[in-house]
């Protein structure tokens, strides 16, 4: 590892490497769902579909991302107790009005237009129904059985569920945060292998291993930023060959496989690790190097939380349009033209992303914020 002498020192660091492993992240996010919708419109695989269905795996990473970036943001916050109320909006307005603007739209879609979503029937007929679209409009922890209509929302509900115990440690102050900081981690752990905590109503919830992404993200920005710790291309490069081939091995020796909903424990500490290490490598390298990230993939980890919002929407139209008009006119599709459409479907998610965050999150947060533009590559958390 690198010394602290060896850190160049730059108060103004804009992290764009950082962005770009966020824009990366949504990426991963957006093949894999494009992927899985194209089996299910037209029962054909896209090339390199193998690598694809592992694109779950960017959400994990925006939770571990995200930890980091709070904590480098407002580590100063915690140690001095102050600003709690400039983090609340400032974490607030980041999450929930676009999220509102998407919401909104989905809604309507669903009220009139299609009815229902993987069997939950989206209504406004009762008090229970209005009851369910509070919480989801809130990002509050739903029904099993009738999930957030906006199918990627349930990731924000940890999102906020992290914001507020951060808020509660600035409120405690570092100390006392450190105490908080181990103890949920110590619960989480124990949640994993006995069922101790399990009276608690929410524990599946406020445990999960999901938490665990966060606090890794909240250690990986405290070792940068308080003990100048980073570590050089090598040392990533030797790590993460040793990481891959535990997963690697494991997987293979067990012949337990993760998928998006089934991943064992051993799985969850082996990602949590790598993409520690991926961080603290880039966010060092940052600081070691003078070399700009570039702009085009700063740009795209900038507008990484809209291309996550709309994307599913996107897709869904998308395929449902070339459904609609290959039926029609009797369009067979072939394995080539499946591809070009997988592709033209990951761009036009990516574009539609790019325009809600440069015409409607931009002007929204530059509204309720009251301040000049975001500088490229700041990190947007």
């Amino acid at each position: 590892m690198l010394e602290k002498n060896q850190i160049v020192q730059n108060p103004n660091q804009k992290l764009q490497y950082v962005q770009v492993l966020r824009g990366l992240a949504a990426l991963m996010v957006v093949f894999f769902h494009t992927s899985l919708n194209n089996v299910v419109y037209f029962n054909l695989s896209v090339l390199f579909s193998t690598i694809y269905n592992y694109g779950w795996l960017g959400v994990q990473f925006f939770f571990v991302l995200s930890g980091f970036i709070i904590t480098y943001i407002h580590l100063q916050d915690v140690e001095t107790g102050k600003n709690i109320k400039r983090f609340l909006k400032k974490r607030f307005t980041r999450i929930y009005p676009i999220y509102w603007v998407i919401a909104t739209i989905m809604l309507i879609y669903y009220v009139f237009i299609k009815k229902d979503i993987a069997g939950t029937t989206v209504k406004i007929q009762n008090i229970n129904d209005f009851v369910y679209l509070i919480r989801c409009y809130l990002l509050l922890p739903t029904d099993a059985l009738r999930h957030n209509f906006i199918d990627i929302a349930w990731t924000l509900t940890y999102e906020i569920l992290f914001y507020c115990v951060f808020a509660i440690c600035i409120k405690l102050r570092f100390k006392k945060a450190v105490y908080v900081y181990f103890f949920w981690a110590f619960l989480i752990l124990l949640k994993q292998y006995t069922s101790v905590v399990d009276f608690f109503p929410f524990s599946n919830f406020v445990f999960n291993i999901l938490i665990f992404y966060f606090l890794m993200g909240c250690f990986v920005a405290y070792l940068l930023k308080k003990r100048k710790i980073i570590i050089s291309t090598a040392q990533f490069t030797v790590a993460l060959i040793a990481l891959l081939s535990a997963v690697y091995g494991y997987a293979y020796f067990t012949g337990n496989t993760p998928t998006q909903t089934q991943v064992a424990i051993i799985y969850n500490y082996l990602f949590i690790f790598i993409f520690s290490l991926l961080l603290l490598w880039a966010a060092g390298y940052e600081q070691t190097k003078t070399v700009s990230a570039p702009p085009l993939l700063v740009l795209l980890g900038d507008a990484s939380y809209s291309i996550y919002l709309t994307h599913t929407l996107v897709i869904m139209f998308l395929y449902k349009i070339s459904k609609t008009l290959f039926t029609k006119y009797s369009i067979h599709v072939t394995i080539p033209g499946n591809n070009i459409l997988f592709l033209v479907i990951v761009a036009s998610c990516i574009i539609v992303g790019v325009i809600v965050h440069r015409f409607v999150e931009k002007p929204i947060l530059l509204i309720l914020n009251k301040k000049k533009s975001p500088q490229l590559g700041k990190p947007q958390n």
